[in-house]
């Protein structure tokens, strides 16, 4: 099990937190696994405004899809829930 600390804009992180956004699509040059935990740290439109310097969300990686399934070659797509 790995931890991955991705930055994500602020308004998807909302989605997530609201229960909207149950998925992340990414360039899979981290070898994303099931069971692998993302933090994920917000990241502000505005560079004046202050950036969190610890992650904002833990979720854990429950489901991959990648290459051929109907997702561009280098790219994942997967599915979490917050822990």
């Amino acid at each position: 099990m790995q931890i991955h600390n991705l930055k994500i804009k602020l308004k998807y992180l909302d989605r997530i937190l609201d229960g909207s956004k149950t998925f992340e699509i990414r360039n899979n040059d981290r070898d994303f696994q099931v069971g692998d935990r993302v933090s994920f740290t917000a990241i502000f439109k505005n560079p004046e405004k202050l950036q969190p310097e610890e992650p904002c969300l833990l979720v854990k990686i429950t489901y991959i899809t990648n290459f051929p399934d109907g997702i561009k070659d280098g790219f994942v797509v997967f599915s979490f829930k917050i822990i």
